[in-house]
């Protein structure tokens, strides 16, 4: 993984780790299972306390932004689900093959 990426990355779970309403978070994907390269992302997921979760929603861009210049992207929290039970993986699909 790019070690730019993962300095971030380690400076944003220690961020995280002293946020309240934060319980655990866990890390999937290439990473993970150790097939990341240099082009590779981050996945990473966050349990938040449901009381906290309006509140830290509202506060992760400027928490990220204490240790980088800019988000590229970011899901929102029902993004996956989304996909996979709407029609919504075949528009992405056909926005993909568009730009491509």
């Amino acid at each position: 993984m790019n070690k730019n990426l993962l300095s971030i990355l380690n400076s944003f779970v220690n961020i995280m780790k002293t946020t309240e309403g934060v319980l655990g978070a866990w890390n999937f994907g290439y990473a993970l299972h150790g097939m990341s390269d240099e082009y590779s992302d981050v996945d990473i997921v966050f349990l938040i306390d449901g009381n906290m979760f309006k509140k830290t929603e509202h506060d992760l861009s400027k928490l990220l932004s204490q240790v980088c210049d800019d988000i590229l992207l970011c899901w929102e929290e029902d993004f996956m689900c989304r996909i996979h039970y709407t029609d919504l993986s075949e528009k992405i699909l056909f926005l993909i093959q568009t730009i491509m």
